[in-house]
């Protein structure tokens, strides 16, 4: 069923916030002094109430609510639209707002998107766009942990829990970056280089984890925890007891993740904002 120029209208203004309030509450966290939704999974997404778009203060995207779902929640476009359009969402949010623990377990499971026939296109993009070498990728593909979703064409990077996914859109002409719905909100992506390995590098995203593994060469795990402010993760990972050591962006979001683990190593790109812009101009 397509959806109409009106419900779309309807859809880009209802009111995000409640929205998510009462759809995804146990994936966005509330400052109750100022009314502020926070996308657990990455804390620089704020959804203000009584407003019907977001913003990331780190990276300066911001969009309505159809935009938000897309590319932060799985949705694909007409399901946002419905989404969007089928709730009158006109309650007020109340100010000592908690999660239940009946909300926490009506919590729903990942629903990773259908396995494409082939995966040209996310070999072209990572290859051709982002720099990233085969030898890289293909060990990656091989233990299951990379795919090509069928008809959006998005790159979705599994964890091998399946318990978590990041899927990155393939149009460089509109980039796209967002988990799949249901992820672990303390869920990462991570991969191997090597054998061995004692080190783990926290990074944003799986693009950028991909682009510091072909810069160093090193042997560790290379890990993305899509965003900044996803400490859940980190401290997963501390508690495992391996080396960790901070590769976020540089940026404020990057550098507030840095000063949040002071007791870990540290390091940031040379070159530009994330890694893959250092692998791009050269860095390696």
């Amino acid at each position: 069923m397509k959806v109409t120029r009106e419900q779309i209208q309807q859809a880009r203004r209802a009111n995000l916030f409640n929205y998510l309030c009462s759809h995804h509450a146990d994936e966005v966290e509330t400052d109750r002094h100022d009314k502020t939704l926070r996308l657990v999974v990455n804390h620089s997404i704020s959804v203000k109430s009584d407003y019907s778009g977001y913003l990331d203060f780190s990276s300066g995207e911001k969009g309505n609510g159809i935009d938000l779902l897309t590319r932060h929640f799985g949705y694909d476009f007409q399901s946002a639209v419905l989404a969007l359009c089928g709730d009158n969402f006109s309650f007020s949010f109340p100010s000592n707002f908690q999660k239940s623990t009946e909300m926490k377990e009506k919590k729903q499971s990942i629903q990773l998107p259908p396995t494409a026939k082939d995966y040209r296109r996310i070999m072209a993009y990572l290859i051709k766009t982002r720099h990233i070498p085969a030898y890289i990728i293909q060990p990656i593909i091989d233990q299951g942990l990379l795919y090509q979703a069928d008809k959006s064409n998005n790159a979705v990077f599994v964890s091998r829990k399946k318990d978590f996914a990041e899927l990155r859109g393939t149009l460089t002409d509109r980039p796209y970056h967002g988990i799949v719905a249901g992820s672990r909100h303390d869920g990462c992506w991570a991969f191997c280089l090597g054998k061995g390995a004692d080190t783990a590098y926290i990074c944003e995203s799986a693009i950028d984890a991909l682009s510091l593994a072909t810069i160093t060469g090193e042997v560790a795990h290379y890990v993305s925890i899509a965003g900044a402010g996803k400490q859940p993760a980190i401290d997963q990972i501390k508690a495992s007891g391996i080396k960790v050591i901070i590769a976020t962006d540089n940026d404020q979001a990057g550098d507030a993740c840095r000063h949040r683990n002071k007791d870990c190593d540290t390091i940031r790109p040379q070159y530009g904002k994330d890694w893959n812009e250092d692998l791009i101009k050269g860095a390696c």
